[in-house]
């Protein structure tokens, strides 16, 4: 189940808030599940959405993780060209923008942006 939030926060703020509703970041662990979020947010968003996502690296540079989840990175071929860049060093978190057609941007955490909570129901 996804909740997509309309608030803008930073990225860390997004992932608190998510933890405190019981939920994470959305950690899209399969292409499957890219492509589902991907339909949703073209279905139900403005032509300028940015998403937080709990892809980061965070810890190590280029070391790309969910956060919160224990499974590993493997969207390697669902960044935008030239990503991640880290162009303006710095770039830890990873996003989804409609004008990129929603493949995966770095971006620095401090930047505002809605952002995706995911609850995962065992």
């Amino acid at each position: 189940c996804y909740l997509f939030w309309r608030e803008k926060k930073n990225w860390h703020r997004a992932r608190a808030h998510c933890k405190y509703h019981g939920s994470h970041l959305v950690a899209m662990e399969t292409t499957a599940e890219y492509d589902f979020v991907v339909a949703l947010l073209l279905k139900t968003t403005p032509s300028y959405g940015v998403w937080w996502t709990a892809a980061n690296d965070i810890a190590r540079e280029r070391s790309w993780k969910w956060a919160d989840v224990n499974r590993p990175f493997t969207l390697s071929s669902k960044w935008r060209r030239g990503e991640p860049s880290n162009s303006f060093l710095g770039e830890d978190c990873g996003d989804l923008r409609r004008t990129y057609g929603f493949m995966l941007n770095d971006r620095r955490c401090s930047l505002t942006s809605e952002f995706i909570c995911e609850y995962e129901y065992r």
